[in-house]
C-alpha cells in the first residue's frame, strides 16, 4: 500500500474554508467585544452625568440650561460638582473635543457619536435660564438602539416632590373628576397662596397636580408640583415683582380631570384717567392723572407724535414733571400706563401740549456809518436751537422794517437829517413765537447839512 505524502486539493480547500470561518468568528467576537466596551463606557459616563445632574438639582432646585450643559469641560465640571472631564466624552469623541454633550442636535445611530441633552423645550431651558427636566440619550452598539436616562426630579418653587403619572384624560362624556376652580393670592412679595375647589367625585386617594409658569401659555419657566392631597398650596421664595401663572389638575388612580382656569399672582391695573399735560415753561411739562385701582406705579410715555412712544419716564405719584428731551415750540403727546408686578395697563387717553419758546436774552446792537447812511447790526442776539430769529426795527421810535432777514439794517439819510435806530427780536418756530426782547441800546447818526450861505458868497467870484 502506498503512503500519502500530503493533503489533497479537497482537503486543502476544507482547511482554508475552516480557517476563514474561524477568522470571521474571531473578528465578529472581537468586534462585539469592542462594541461592548464602548457601550460600557457610554453607559458609565452617562450614569455619572445623570448623578451629577441630580446633585445639581438638589442644590439649586433646577437643572442646567442648554447653554450651561454644552460649555467647555472645565466650566461644566465646575458647575456639576464631582464630575470628571473624562466623564463628558464618548468613544467617538474627536481629539480636540472636551464635552460630548449636545443640546438641540438629535442623536442617531449613524453619524457623530455624542450624548444628546434634551431639556423641557422652554425658552429658559434653551437659553441661559434653567430646565425643569431632562433626557440623556446615548448609543448602544450591541443592540443597535438609542438608550435614554430621564431626570428623576421635577422643579417646584420650594422643594422636590414626586409627580404621579396620570392616566390619559377620559372622554368628556365619561369624565368623572370635575375641574377645580383656582384662585391665587400674593401673600407677600415672594410668596403666593393657591386655593382651589375640590374636584367633584374626588376621594381620599385623589391628588392634585399644580403647574406654574412665567407666562400664561405655560411655555416658559414651567414647574410642576404633584401629590398634593389638600386644596391649598403656598409657593415660597418667588422672585419679587415677577408675574407667575398657575393651574391645577385632579388625578386619581383611574381618572384625570381637565386643567383648571389659569390664575395669576398679579392683577392687571386699570388705565389712568383724567390725564392732563401742562407746559410750566419752555423746557418743562407736568403730566397729571387720577389714581388707578391696583396700580403700584405709573409709566409715562411721550414723544413728538401721537404714538407717544419715543421716551419713557416712571413714577409712583400721580403727577410727573418732565424736562428730559423736550424741545421748545413743539407739540408733545403723552400717554400714561398703570403698572403692578411688572404688568402694564392699557394706555390712557392721549394728552397734548405745546411748549412755548423762551424770549432771547438781553443783547446790544452795534453800528457803522458813512457820509450818507447808518448801518445797525443785531447779530449778537441768541435763540434756542430749532427756532428762527425775527427782527423788528424802529427808526426815531417809529416802526420801520421787520423780518427774519433784517439782522442787519441800513438807514439812508438826507443832508441835515438824523436817525436813532433800535431793534427788538423774537424767536419763532412755525406759528409759535416768543415775546420780543428789545436791544439794550440805540444807535444814532446825523448827516451834516450843506452851508448854503458860503456857497452863495462864492458865486460870481473871480
Amino acid at each position: 500500500m502506498n503512503k500519502r505524502g500530503g493533503f489533497t486539493l479537497v482537503e486543502l480547500v476544507v482547511v482554508i474554508v475552516a480557517l476563514v470561518i474561524l477568522a470571521g468568528l474571531a473578528v465578529i467576537g472581537i468586534s462585539r467585544y469592542q462594541a461592548n466596551g464602548r457601550d460600557v463606557q457610554r453607559s458609565a459616563n452617562v450614569g455619572a452625568i445623570s448623578n451629577a445632574l441630580e446633585s445639581y438639582f438638589t442644590e439649586n432646585g433646577s437643572y442646567p440650561s442648554c447653554r450651561a450643559i454644552t460649555a467647555d469641560a472645565t466650566t461644566l465640571t465646575a458647575t456639576l460638582k464631582g464630575l470628571k472631564k473624562a466623564d463628558l466624552l464618548v468613544p467617538g469623541s474627536q481629539p480636540n473635543e472636551t464635552n460630548a454633550l449636545r443640546c438641540g442636535q438629535k442623536l442617531a445611530m449613524a453619524g457623530d457619536d455624542f450624548i444628546e441633552y434634551r431639556g423641557d423645550g422652554t425658552g429658559s431651558c434653551k437659553g441661559a435660564g434653567d430646565c425643569s427636566g431632562y433626557t440623556l440619550i446615548y448609543r448602544s452598539e450591541l443592540d443597535n438602539s438609542l438608550k435614554e436616562i430621564r431626570s428623576r426630579s421635577l422643579m417646584t418653587g420650594d422643594n422636590i416632590i414626586g409627580v404621579p403619572s396620570p392616566s390619559a384624560p377620559n372622554n368628556p362624556d365619561t369624565l368623572v373628576l370635575g375641574v377645580p376652580v383656582l384662585t391665587a393670592v400674593a401673600s407677600s412679595p415672594t410668596q403666593v397662596t393657591l386655593t382651589w375647589s375640590p374636584s367633584t367625585n374626588a376621594t381620599d386617594k385623589t391628588r392634585y397636580l399644580l403647574m406654574r409658569a412665567t407666562n400664561d401659555t405655560f411655555t416658559a419657566g414651567v414647574m410642576r408640583t404633584g401629590d398634593i392631597s389638600d386644596t391649598t398650596y403656598t409657593f415660597k421664595n418667588l422672585t419679587a415683582g415677577r408675574a407667575y401663572y398657575f393651574k391645577v389638575q385632579a388625578i386619581s388612580e383611574t381618572d384625570t380631570s381637565d386643567f383648571s382656569n389659569v390664575a395669576s399672582n398679579i392683577i392687571t391695573p386699570s388705565s389712568p384717567a383724567e390725564v392732563t399735560a401742562t407746559a410750566n415753561s419752555a423746557t418743562q411739562v407736568t403730566v397729571a392723572w387720577a389714581a388707578s385701582a391696583n396700580a403700584a406705579g405709573y409709566t409715562v410715555k411721550y414723544g413728538p407724535t401721537e404714538e407717544a412712544a419715543t421716551f419713557t419716564a416712571t413714577t409712583k405719584n400721580t403727577s410727573l414733571p418732565i424736562t428730559a428731551n423736550l424741545t421748545q415750540g413743539s407739540d408733545w403727546y403723552f400717554k400714561v400706563y398703570s403698572t403692578t408686578s411688572g404688568v402694564e395697563s392699557a394706555a390712557s387717553s392721549l394728552a397734548k401740549v405745546t411748549t412755548p419758546i423762551n424770549a432771547p436774552a438781553a443783547y446790544s446792537i452795534t453800528s457803522t456809518n458813512d457820509s450818507v447812511s447808518l448801518t445797525a447790526n443785531s447779530q449778537a442776539v441768541s435763540c434756542p436751537a430749532g427756532t428762527t430769529k425775527y427782527f423788528a426795527w424802529k427808526a426815531n421810535d417809529t416802526a420801520w422794517v421787520q423780518g427774519a432777514n433784517y439782522a442787519r439794517a441800513t438807514y439812508s439819510l438826507s443832508h441835515g437829517q438824523s436817525v436813532t435806530l433800535q431793534s427788538a427780536t423774537k424767536c419763532q418756530k412755525g406759528s409759535i413765537a416768543s415775546k420780543y426782547t428789545p436791544s439794550t441800546n440805540t444807535v444814532t447818526y446825523a448827516r451834516p447839512s450843506v452851508n448854503i450861505i458860503n456857497a452863495n458868497k462864492c458865486m460870481g467870484c473871480k
